[in-house]
């Protein structure tokens, strides 16, 4: 028999409250950010989404690898931002260092049911998406 009040009960996220939290991979930090759902954010971070952010070139995958993740609750916006520049700062990692890492683009695509403009109001369409991965910039020693 199964014992119920042993799990954990399903609680709306509170959107007043803010969260700085961590992604991980293999218990090293990997990523740090702030938002206040925590569950659309991990949504986000966890499939293939647009590593550009740019409606100029959609058809680029990336996904950031992370096996785990944890958060501290702030119940102040500014306080949250600020705490995540310092831990960024602290910590350095991986995906929030733009510096000496880009999405480099791979020879790996895969196809999506539905196609999409290669190119704002292009009017080509494909259903192509090349997958990109988080790869250090030529000459970076350290980083």
């Amino acid at each position: 028999m199964i014992n119920l009040k042993k799990f954990i009960k399903y609680k709306p996220e509170n959107e007043k409250e803010w969260k700085v939290y961590f992604l991980l991979n293999r218990n090293k930090i990997v990523y740090i950010g702030f938002t206040n759902n925590i569950t659309r954010r991990l949504q986000y971070h966890s499939h293939y989404y647009d590593p550009f952010m740019s409606g100029q070139m959609k058809c680029y995958l990336g996904i950031k690898k992370f096996t785990s993740y944890r958060y501290i609750v702030i119940k102040d916006k500014k306080k949250a931002y600020a705490l995540e520049h310092k831990l960024i700062k602290k910590y350095m990692p991986l995906y929030n260092n733009n510096k000496n890492y880009y999405w480099k683009p791979t020879a790996e695509i895969i196809y999506s049911d539905k196609a999409i403009s290669t190119r704002l109001h292009s009017g080509i369409f494909t259903k192509e998406r090349t997958i990109c991965e988080w790869t250090k910039k030529r000459g970076v020693i350290n980083g």
